[in-house]
């Protein structure tokens, strides 16, 4: 984990992804700076949990997007659930192990977190070309809304022509997801 915070007030459970693709580490020291600023109590969290994770450690130690397989277009929910009832002999490609591997985490902290509260997933990416940020989501108004909060120009229709991302996958579990696009790597 590189990021996790908890208030004394119970509230939202938000889980942050960084790094599903290796060669994008602005996410890692984002949440490491959010961290740093909780730590050194510059900032409080009023209510809730934020836990902030590195989503494919060997992808990211090596600087590749990926090792076998793009771990953003494996999140398809048959797959995790065989890989959650068969483990390693369900493993297709490298990014198997590191996805599980999270999955079960996210488990640990769902199992910690009270139910009424609502669950936000986020993940968080940068891209090789030069630009500017912005945030993609499910088209709906409670999507909309939220994302909005990260006051990020809002991009629709792209999310319907990815399968098998995270975002897809949390959002079938129930968390509102957004996805997060910082800019272009390493600026």
């Amino acid at each position: 984990k590189l990021l996790d915070v908890s208030a004394d007030q119970k509230g939202p459970l938000i889980i942050v992804f960084g790094g599903i693709h290796g060669n994008e580490h602005a996410g890692l020291k984002a949440m490491q700076a959010v961290q740093r600023a909780f730590d050194q109590e510059l900032m409080r969290l009023k209510a809730g949990r934020v836990v902030g994770m590195a989503g494919n450690m060997p992808a990211l130690k090596r600087g590749l997007r990926y090792q076998d397989s793009d771990m953003n277009r494996i999140w398809i929910k048959t797959h995790v659930e065989n890989l959650k009832k068969k483990g390693e002999a369900a493993y297709r490609c490298k990014e198997d192990h590191e996805l599980l591997a999270l999955v079960q985490q996210v488990h640990e902290i769902e199992q910690e977190h009270d139910n009424c509260f609502d669950r936000i997933f986020i993940d968080l990416h940068s891209f090789s070309a030069p630009g500017g940020l912005f945030s993609i989501t499910m088209p709906t108004e409670k999507h909309a809304s939220l994302a909005g909060v990260l006051k990020a120009p809002m991009i629709f229709g792209i999310i319907e022509h990815l399968n098998g991302t995270a975002l897809h996958y949390f959002d079938h579990q129930g968390y509102c997801s957004i996805g997060f696009e910082g800019g272009q790597h390493e600026h």
